[in-house]
């Protein structure tokens, strides 16, 4: 064996940079949207979403460098990782789930204060994110079924990730239909497309929910460290029931002005608006027992570890909270709106959970920067420190 050759403590953060990086832009991104579209809004709150959307950019773009960066200089490892991680390949999809969410703001605020180019431009953005959506909720389940071969015994929550970027990308479809003031010519192709992706990715998430229930009646627990992986499973529905009703609304405002065909109709379009709306709340309601089902097991895994509540270490995996938490409560502000049930209750509601997200999310920022800071999310326990690396590539310096 050749002896250890030494590097830098920051080739080792290369290496541990991981695709979970993404789902930290993921969950801010969908913050920001959550914080536009409140139906109780305060003075100065749409400048809060501003700047945090700003911020999801930001850290985005940032990840989206250092990830490739890693790729170029280290590919035998990525490869590596990609072939038996499912928690790596499925996370890769939050590059696209991210680019949604930039994208729906772009709408949101460009569109209203510039005008119809800038909806153009996120019409355009829109379909290549579609294409990534796609190739997500294909390719990388392909992967887990012929490369990785996880079996069933090791399936969790974050197997979901790929689907949740198409329900995503037909999501953002819709909200580009409804608010970027393109004409029904562009909007009737987004809208159906969408309904497709629906039928692609929300069925399969369905067969996943059975079989990691299956897992869960076999009397598996997932460990501390994992367990905030559980919010995952309300991810789907919750953006599958924002997907329907902002769909039903383009829907209902586009189909008599298209006026093609049997089905693209005026009369169909507000059948379709109905139809989705009563889907919407089912599916919500299918959500709100996973959602229950995971702060339940949250907190009953926290308890029951050692030494209790007060010895919770944040990681990465905090991440997976905060985007399944933010669809979710997405889809309760859109229930609260005219152009669904304009009901007060749901109004109320959604803020609470707005409200419970954004003390969430602040305080998984603050872990973050802490943890870049010290290294210890990267597995360096000091910036300044050489690592040895045997022959192998195996690490024998200052990181486990």
């Amino acid at each position: 064996m050749s002896p250890p050759s030494s590097s830098s403590s920051w080739d080792l953060a290369l290496r541990n940079f991981s695709s979970q990086w993404f789902l930290v832009s993921q969950g801010t991104g969908v913050l920001s949207l959550v914080l536009r579209n409140l139906n109780h809004q305060f003075k100065g709150l749409g400048v809060i979403s501003i700047i945090i959307w700003l911020y999801t950019c930001i850290i985005y773009l940032a990840t989206l460098i250092v990830y490739l960066i890693r790729c170029c200089k280290y590919p035998k490892q990525v490869q590596s990782a990609l072939r038996n991680d499912i928690t790596e390949t499925a996370a890769l999809s939050s590059i696209s789930i991210t680019l949604s969410t930039i994208i729906n703001m772009m709408c949101l605020v460009c569109v209203s204060a510039w005008g119809s180019p800038w909806g153009l431009i996120a019409y355009i953005l829109t379909w290549i994110n579609i294409l990534m959506a796609s190739v997500a909720c294909i390719g990388i389940p392909y992967v887990f079924l012929k490369l990785e071969h996880p079996g069933v015994k090791n399936i969790t929550p974050v197997v979901l990730l790929p689907f949740i970027a198409a329900l995503t990308a037909a999501a953002g479809a819709g909200v580009i239909s409804v608010f970027a003031k393109i004409s029904p010519n562009l909007q009737i192709p987004l809208i159906i497309v969408s309904f497709i992706l629906i039928g692609m990715a929300a069925p399969l998430t369905l067969a996943y929910d059975a079989l990691y229930l299956a897992r869960l009646f076999d009397g598996y627990s997932m460990p501390p460290r994992m367990i905030y992986q559980t919010f995952v499973l309300c991810g789907p529905p919750g953006q599958t029931s924002f997907a329907l009703q902002v769909l039903g609304t383009a829907a209902t405002n586009s189909f008599g002005s298209y006026g093609k065909g049997s089905f693209i109709q005026g009369a169909a379009g507000s059948v379709v608006g109905t139809c989705c709306i009563f889907c919407a709340l089912v599916i919500w309601g299918y959500g709100l027992f996973f959602w229950c089902y995971a702060i339940l097991a949250t907190i009953e895994a926290l308890w029951g570890q050692d030494g209790g509540f007060r010895a919770t270490k944040f990681s990465m995996s905090c991440w997976s909270v905060v985007f399944p938490w933010g669809v979710f409560t997405m889809s309760a502000v859109q229930f609260g709106k005219p152009t669904s049930l304009d009901s007060e209750a749901w109004a109320v509601w959604s803020t609470i959970m707005a409200i419970v997200m954004f003390i969430i999310w602040l305080s998984f920022t603050v872990c973050t920067w802490r943890g870049i800071v010290t290294g210890e999310l990267l597995g360096v326990r000091s910036w300044k420190a050489r690592v040895e690396e045997d022959s192998n590539g195996l690490d024998t310096g200052p990181y486990p």
